[in-house]
């Protein structure tokens, strides 16, 4: 699963398998057993709370309605177990109570080692490694305890022979790695190399 915060992130144009990737599960051919996904997740979850927001607008009363809305941006679980609302909102509220199950299970599979590995992916630059630092909280703090650290397109010494912009850039990536956030330093992590062209292709991604 390639979640994204914004189209300028997409995989799609660079898939590479060959295929079009979208917000739908889509199977490898060339892979048996592997499926790709791509979420935009700020929409995705935007869409959700908007229609779990309709499902009870003109329902329950407007005061209610906005206190699903601030639970849908933060703590949702509070507003169901503490009951607000009057005895009207119990149909719509058990409804909101099944989805609570719905994305408990989801959180709870996610969270599974057995069953999921969580893969952060960054590169080797301090702006870019702070900011997985706070997603690794911010998941870890949801029950995502089990992740792992990829440091990606790293531009090996060799490469950088009398060029001294390559050589800048090689410097720039070790000082970000020698300084990486305290959060990160426990988890697994692999260091991979500035691939020297195009990833596309079942061989070159193994």
């Amino acid at each position: 699963m390639l979640p994204r915060k914004a189209a300028a992130s997409a995989i799609a144009p660079i898939c590479p398998f060959g295929i079009s990737i979208g917000n739908h599960i889509t199977a490898i051919p060339s892979v048996p057993g592997l499926a790709t996904l791509e979420i935009d997740s700020q929409a995705a979850a935007q869409a959700y709370c908007d229609l779990i927001v309709d499902q009870v607008r003109g329902v329950l009363p407007e005061t209610v309605v906005k206190g699903i809305e601030e639970q849908l941006s933060g703590a949702w679980s509070g507003f169901l177990e503490e009951g607000k609302g009057d005895a009207s909102c119990l149909g719509p509220l058990a409804g909101l109570e099944k989805q609570r199950e719905q994305y408990k299970a989801a959180v709870d599979a996610l969270a599974n080692k057995t069953s999921t590995r969580l893969v952060l992916v960054a590169r080797a630059q301090q702006a870019t490694l702070r900011e997985v630092a706070r997603t690794h909280e911010e998941l870890a703090a949801v029950g995502f305890q089990h992740q792992y650290l990829v440091i990606n397109g790293i531009l090996p010494r060799t490469e950088t022979g009398n060029d001294p912009l390559a050589a800048a850039i090689h410097e720039r990536e070790r000082t970000a790695l020698n300084a990486i956030p305290e959060a990160l330093k426990a988890l697994p992590c692999d260091e991979l190399m500035l691939w020297p062209g195009d990833a596309n292709g079942q061989r070159r991604c193994r």
